[in-house]
């Protein structure tokens, strides 16, 4: 009998497809499961399995906040500009950043801490404002102040600014928002502290989600548990989930709208999950196009009209705040085309820099699909290496592909969450031995990840291996 492993077979046409193409009997589940599903029914209860689960989940969960404790602050790179602009939602309430800036260089703490005092580089777009109120967008604040990036993108030098300017964000707003909305409601906890804890809180959810996926495709509890926990502890996710980034809150959105299409659930939550997403990073529009031609091979023709109208009205808005405030449709930062060989040379073979050194079990990911025995007993349907591809070739294709000065691998994590669900996979069809050798992958993930998490962010932030093995003394403390 063939094993075989549906993961994840997103539009039903797909599923039908593959199912036409063999006997019934080739699509029971592994032999792990089947004997794992009748001692369920015999001798295992849902609520010790859950008891079980908790023993499990609280050590770790403790383990993951260990970083938080550390090093409780932010530490460079657009942290202190995401917070500036959350700080300014929630207590000025509006998108001036030019006073913001000024501000932290006298001395206030909107930046986080160890920014308090000291010049930053302002992250805005100078705009300048008509006699309708309506704003008009001169160029990036680098445009005007940083020679070195007129001279690396071959930017002339724009005119003289006027007297009086306006300097709004060049980041989108998404994650700075959802940091101020929740500082309403928690208003005892500094805006630096809770955007690290909702990072914290955007990770765990989105290992849940992965789990979640495996789990509801009928997979074991050890390839469901291994999958989440390759994210939640074993992934760079965990050295973000403890920063001010927006990528964690991205990561939950990529998850959770992979659940909402494998099971075709939640029709209007997926569209607002893909709004969502564009407002947290304009790089992600591609990534919600593919979103939505999945979402019309799975969902019915009536749901996917209420998608479209949804997601419409979260673009339309978008577009609208993009005039409101600059004066043009477009997102406020210019896309910036990279070299797609270095960028694949910087995300995959620089040992430096290079997510399989920092996710080692992404190896196991890439030989086991180059073996035709795994890409037989698991089955991938064509659209999910279409999301899988989209989540690549973006970050790919962006000028700044290293995410400017941060923890490697940012701007591709991403695609770490679908990797994530062929691992789990990987533990129901893999030989004993292998599933060894999975595990030690796993092992050595964590401890990697660890180390990065705890290490002077000096070290582990810097394009080099220097910190691996070492754990440097926080520097916050």
């Amino acid at each position: 009998m063939r094993n075989s492993f549906n993961l994840p077979s997103l539009p039903k046409i797909w599923v039908n497809y593959f199912r036409s193409l063999s006997s019934k009997e080739s699509h029971k589940p592994p032999p792990g499961l089947q004997e794992l599903l009748s001692l369920s029914s015999c001798n295992y209860s849902p609520s010790f399995s859950l008891s079980i689960l908790g023993v499990i989940l609280g050590p770790l969960i403790l383990l993951f906040f260990i970083p938080f404790y550390l090093i409780p602050n932010i530490y460079s790179g657009d942290e202190p500009h995401y917070l500036i602009l959350a700080n300014s939602i929630r207590f000025d309430r509006d998108l001036e950043l030019g006073s913001d800036y000024e501000g932290v260089r006298n001395g206030s703490n909107r930046a986080g801490k160890i920014f308090t005092g000291k010049p930053l580089d302002h992250h805005t777009v100078i705009t300048i404002s008509d006699s309708n109120g309506f704003s008009k967008s001169l160029g990036a604040w680098h445009d005007f102040f940083d020679p070195d990036h007129r001279a690396r993108w071959n930017i002339p030098k724009p005119p003289p600014l006027p007297q009086k300017y306006n300097e709004k964000s060049a980041r989108a707003i998404g994650w700075p928002l959802v940091i101020a909305g929740t500082s309403l409601l928690m208003p005892w906890i500094s805006v630096e502290s809770l955007a690290k804890v909702l990072s914290h809180i955007c990770v765990f959810l989105t290992s849940v989600f992965v789990a979640l996926v495996l789990k509801k495709r009928g997979a074991s509890p050890t390839s469901w548990f291994a999958g989440g926990l390759c994210i939640f502890l074993g992934s760079s996710y965990w050295i973000y989930a403890n920063s001010a980034f927006a990528d964690p809150l991205l990561g939950l959105i990529v998850a959770s709208s992979i659940f909402c299409l494998e099971f075709s659930v939640y029709p209007i939550a997926l569209a607002c999950l893909m709004i969502l997403g564009a407002w947290v990073k304009f790089q992600f529009l591609p990534i919600a196009l593919v979103l939505v031609v999945l979402s019309f091979l799975r969902y019915s023709s009536k749901t996917f009209l209420k998608i479209i109208i949804v997601s419409a009205g979260g673009i339309i808005a978008l577009i609208a705040f993009n005039l409101m405030e600059y004066g043009h449709m477009s997102p406020p930062m210019r896309w910036l085309q990279s070299n797609p060989i270095e960028a694949f040379h910087y995300f995959f073979v620089d040992p430096s820099t290079s997510i399989l050194i920092r996710n080692p079990w992404l190896i196991a990911v890439l030989t086991a699909f180059c073996l035709p025995q795994v890409r037989h007993a698991i089955r991938i349907a064509p659209s999910f290496w279409l999301l899988l591809g989209s989540l690549i070739i973006v970050p790919l294709s962006w000028g700044f592909y290293s995410g400017g000065y941060c923890y490697p691998g940012r701007l591709i994590l991403p695609a770490l969450i679908p990797a994530a669900l062929l691992f789990g996979a990987l533990f129901d069809v893999a030989e004993k031995k292998s599933k060894i050798l999975l595990c030690i992958l796993l092992e050595a993930s964590i401890l990697v990840n660890f180390a990065a998490s705890v290490s002077d962010p000096r070290a582990a932030w810097a394009p080099t291996l220097e910190w691996l093995g070492v754990l440097s003394s926080p520097f916050l403390n």
